[in-house]
């Protein structure tokens, strides 16, 4: 008598046709936006009470000028986040950019249309980098990331000799304030809104590690990861030539306060700090609040520490948020199959054990699959194989009786 087998896992098509769903779940992300948008306008509203003309004239515009900035800082993270390759160098990587820059006018005399391009193009190099490191060696993208950091803060102090760098010339962005942020929103809503479809996450979250870490993730997550680096590196610098030329200098620094706003606005705005998962608005509403709220503590001369305790709530309630999207994220889809390019078989399988049988009882070769329902990590004398390494769809490793 043959033994009763175990159901085959469905497909990811099927659990995609019973479940009618083409990706994560998206309300969830709608409506913490809401949330976010409510917190936008009592944090304008408190503003407003304090000092009404932040909203008129040359005040709103250097505040959208500013925005802008966080913006493009908070995207910049929440690229890198959302492929699961946290670029802790995006902080560093914006006050290097302006650094750099007021370097190649002020003591190269470069042009300052041709030091900003040679500043972008010193962010693409720093991406490939970080990305040599990261995909190439396997390794963890905030160790790299904070690496490059250091180095990067080295170099502003090594440029500027620790001074203040000014930067001649530098355009009066309060003229483009309206075009700068629009640009900027565009950017970050697009990034959302591509991230939304099926293909494209799918793509992005197949560097999360599913397994083993250090193993390889294949060619295509590894081109995602690669990309991922790259714009965020870029966009960075953008936001840093945005400070550097609104301030018309340049001011060496570590940069870990714009790293705490940057993380602030991509966690808070509802990025995934796991990766794959994020939302379409979020990234900019929680940067526009994040702003709104340091002006609101500047007008009423609080303590220095609350700028940073602001950031580091942001922090914080950004991995709730997290946690909240991955609860409420998980849906049939999300069931993945393995990818044919990536590297997942197990270093200590034996490849080669091939089953065998005797007259009392068959056993199946040892290799990876699911374990059996139930199975809580014990020895069970009903389903006794050991944990992990029934393959799918497969019965009972061995039985009792004879094989026929």
């Amino acid at each position: 008598m043959e033994p009763e087998r175990e159901p085959e896992r469905a497909s990811i098509a099927e659990h995609r046709r019973a479940d009618g769903r083409r990706g994560d779940r998206v309300w969830v992300h709608l409506l913490w936006e809401g949330v976010l948008l409510v917190a936008v306008v009592v944090a304008a509203l408190a503003v407003r009470s304090e000092d009404a003309s932040v909203f008129r004239g040359l005040g709103l515009r250097d505040l959208s000028v500013m925005l802008a900035a966080g913006v493009l800082l908070g995207t910049a993270f929440a690229v890198s986040l959302r492929a699961a390759v946290p670029n802790l160098a995006v902080g560093a990587a914006a006050v290097t950019a302006g650094t750099l820059t007021g370097w190649l006018v002020g003591q190269r005399g470069y042009e300052l249309r041709t030091a900003t391009l040679v500043t972008l193009g010193a962010a693409v190099a720093l991406g490939l980098a970080l990305a040599a490191v990261v995909v190439g060696l396997r390794a963890p993208a905030w160790a790299a990331g904070l690496a490059a950091a250091l180095g990067l803060y080295a170099a502003a102090l090594s440029l500027g000799a620790g001074r203040t760098l000014p930067i001649p010339g530098a355009p009066d962005l309060r003229r483009w304030a309206w075009p700068l942020l629009a640009a900027a929103v565009v950017v970050s809503v697009g990034a959302g809104l591509l991230g939304m479809r099926r293909e494209v996450r799918h793509a992005v979250g197949r560097y999360r590690p599913t397994g083993d870490p250090a193993a390889g993730r294949g060619g295509g997550a590894g081109l995602v990861a690669t990309t991922a680096l790259v714009a965020s590196t870029v966009l960075a610098a953008g936001a840093g030539l945005v400070l550097a030329f609104r301030a018309g200098a340049a001011v060496p620094d570590d940069g870990l306060t714009l790293l705490a706003q940057a993380a602030g606005a991509a966690l808070l705005g509802g990025t995934s700090a796991h990766g794959r998962r994020g939302g379409i608005f979020g990234t900019v509403l929680a940067a526009a609040f994040l702003y709104l709220a340091a002006v609101w503590l500047g007008l009423v001369e609080a303590e220095p520490w609350t700028r940073q305790a602001l950031l580091g709530g942001a922090i914080l309630v950004g991995l709730l948020v997290s946690r909240v999207v991955e609860a409420a994220g998980e849906s049939a889809d999300d069931v993945r199959e393995p990818d044919e390019d990536r590297d997942e078989r197990d270093p200590y399988a034996t490849e080669a054990w091939s089953p065998y049988s005797t007259s009392t009882y068959s056993t199946a070769g040892y290799a990876p699959g699911t374990a059996a329902p139930g199975d809580q990590g014990s020895y069970r004398t009903d389903e006794p194989w050991w944990p992990g390494q029934a393959p799918p769809g497969s019965g009972p490793p061995f039985r009792s009786g004879s094989d026929s």
